[in-house]
């Protein structure tokens, strides 16, 4: 059977598997990790009940409910549980917290939070469809307001505080929504680095933002704006018009590339868990470049987790498709991780750093530069999954696990990760990724696409990567730049009858990297008592790698064995009768 039909039974066998059982595997684990949390400081009184913030935690193993498991911070249990699930919990933090780690115990162990939590004075403003902006009052949950724009002109706000949305679709578009250029909520203020804002949907309740006739963003800003937290929005996007849906940092302008603090900037913008779905209709189904879904423009310090964006409008046309996640000039210290990007049939390219306007006045610098990519999943798209082009600087890209792309109905470029580097300042670094494409459903395509036009990047790293094509005809990259530095060590290139790149370093490997079941998007490395992946305890494991990459796609520790093991996903180390029975959980 020819890899086309195969990855066809592939598709099918995993809707199937979808729809019973959930979209996202992960392993069960003998104890908790928690990868991330929306807020990083909050009150411990005030709001619903006079407990204080609202917190998730974000990872795996936390049991599909609580049992006998607590949540502390800062060594005092949270006073109430708002959500249990085995990837997600929510509390309400109450007064026994106290500034500190963020601990989650289960029977099976404990998971820390990668950053302490702030407890820190603040308030609390509840919006709901059946509130009012004439009657809401602050702390009271049971008096919401009805709009967040009037809450940003009110004049009540001050740094620190809260708006908490509750659950219900808020059709954003229907007149009722104080809707203030294009955007739900449009800030003009600042918070503090101690005392940021805080724009969330109340935990455990749907807070569907739904845009229909026009394309209405989600939060957007035409100030310069500092120390914004974002969290737990899904919007259900439902038709083609162009637009973002979320956008940070004002569009780059000539004058912005010459002299980058010249226009409104932001900073210190942190977004999590902002699902986007288009229900197979809405969004990049026009084409056009006003059509990314989510934007980060002029901007230093913002950070994306958990972006989940899925099913958006349909595949085919004749336009040039936009991005799902563009990051444009000019920024500094941007972080992207843990998102999940899925069957998306039209696009330019999936997450894209780039400039390229201007007469390429923001090239020649590290316009964009200080760029970390990582923990993404990316699977079942058209178009190039990472695109880095002109004006960007450095960028570190580890633990992506990325298959089951390009799309063969709406496919426009051969490779799947271009390191353009146009303007010749790009310095990219690859670390742990797992990579198993197929780049060309019709001819010769390539994992790496290395230069463009004659476009170089100044110097590119390899260490530790799966790196695997699924047709023999595939190769693993292609370049136009007559000399680029690179520096190549424990990978895996896997697929090709081409045989491993000309640049491959000490300890590469041409082998099967005994995936457990790579036809449905199981990563694992097998280990039984008659099978080992040859990835297992084969990586690098001294720096650069192990100051970057200390932990897995999923939250394990590095190495679990001898070594770090090649690609995302860290070996358990344990050696099974049988492969591992992986089980599919929704998020």
């Amino acid at each position: 059977m020819r890899i086309k039909e195969l990855r066809t039974a592939r598709s099918v066998l995993a809707m199937v598997i979808c729809c019973l059982v959930g979209f996202f595997p992960v392993l069960s684990f003998a104890a908790p990790h928690v990868l991330y949390t929306d807020i990083l400081s909050g009150p411990n009184t005030g709001g619903e009940n006079n407990n204080g913030a609202y917190l998730t935690l974000f990872g795996n193993g936390f049991g599909a409910s609580r049992g006998t498991s607590t949540v502390t911070v800062g060594g005092g249990e949270v006073a109430a549980y708002k959500y249990w699930s085995d990837t997600k919990v929510s509390v309400q933090i109450g007064p026994a917290a106290s500034s500190g780690s963020i601990v989650l115990a289960a029977p099976e162990g404990t998971g820390t939070a990668p950053q302490p939590f702030n407890v820190r004075p603040g308030n609390f403003y509840f919006v709901s469809l059946s509130g009012s902006d004439s009657s809401g009052a602050v702390n009271n949950i049971n008096r919401p307001f009805r709009t967040p724009n009037y809450l940003k002109d009110s004049g009540l706000l001050r740094p620190g505080d809260f708006i908490v949305v509750r659950g219900g679709t808020y059709v954003l578009d229907d007149g009722t929504h104080n809707i203030y250029n294009g955007s739900w909520l449009r800030p003009i203020q600042s918070g503090t680095a101690a005392s940021p804002y805080t724009f969330m949907g109340y935990p455990g309740e749907v807070v569907t933002a739904q845009t229909d006739r026009t394309s209405v963003k989600v939060f957007a800003h035409g100030e310069t704006i500092s120390h914004w937290v974002v969290a737990n929005f899904y919007v259900f996007v439902n038709n083609c018009a162009n637009g973002n849906v979320l956008s940070i940092g004002i569009p780059a302008s000539s004058a912005v590339c010459t002299v980058p603090n010249s226009e409104s900037r932001a900073s210190y913008i942190r977004v999590v868990n902002f699902e986007v779905d288009g229900q197979d209709r809405g969004g990049l189904c026009s084409g056009g470049s006003g059509d990314n879904v989510i934007v980060i423009a002029n901007s230093d310090h913002v950070t994306l987790l958990g972006a989940s964006i899925h099913n958006t409008g349909t595949a085919g046309g004749t336009s040039e498709p936009s991005h799902l996640i563009y990051l444009s000039a000019t920024q500094n210290d941007t972080e992207v991780g843990w998102s999940h990007i899925h069957h998306i049939p039209h696009s330019r390219a999936i997450i894209q750093v780039h400039q390229d306007s201007f007469g390429g006045s923001c090239w020649g610098w590290k316009a964009i530069t200080d760029i970390t990519l990582h923990d993404n999943r990316i699977h079942d798209v058209a178009g190039q999954a990472i695109l880095l082009d002109g004006g960007t600087g450095n960028v570190s890209i580890y633990n992506n696990v990325i298959y089951n792309t390009p799309l063969a109905d709406d496919h426009r470029y051969n490779d799947i990760i271009a390191l353009r580097g146009s303007g010749g300042m790009l310095n990219a670094k690859l670390y742990n990724n797992t990579v198993y494409a197929n780049p060309n459903y019709t001819g010769a395509g390539y994992i790496l696409g290395i230069g463009f036009n004659s476009h170089c990047p100044e110097a590119l790293t390899f260490y530790n990567n799966i790196f695997g094509v699924a047709e023999g005809q595939d190769i693993y990259y292609q370049t136009d730049c007559g000399s680029v530095p690179i520096s190549s060590n424990n990978n895996i290139w896997y697929g090709s009858s081409g045989g491993m790149p000309s640049f491959s370093g000490s300890a590469e490997l041409n082998a099967d990297p005994l995936f457990v079941d790579a036809l449905i998007g199981n990563f694992q490395l097998t280990k039984t008592t008659t099978q080992t992946s040859p990835a297992i305890d084969k990586g690098l494991s001294s720096s650069p790698v192990n100051v970057v990459v200390a932990k897995d796609f999923n939250g394990s520790p590095r190495p679990q064995g001898l070594a770090y093991d090649i690609g995302a996903i860290e070996s358990t180390g344990a050696t099974l009768s049988t492969p591992q029975n992986v089980q599919l959980r929704k998020k």
